[in-house]
């Protein structure tokens, strides 16, 4: 008996929550702050280090 693709459907639709952080929002919110504080550094140290 062939499995019923509606079942694969369901499956897909329910999401898992991430290992970490409680939700999918607050992971993708940490790595675009994340990533701004880096460029934010890496701008920083480029100006003190071409004076």
């Amino acid at each position: 008996m062939k499995p019923d693709p509606r079942d694969e459907e369901k499956d897909v639709d329910r999401e898992e929550p991430p290992p970490f952080l409680g939700s999918w929002q607050r992971v993708y919110a940490t790595v675009v702050i994340y990533t701004v504080v880096v460029i934010l550094a890496l701008y920083v140290m480029t100006l003190r280090l071409n004076r």
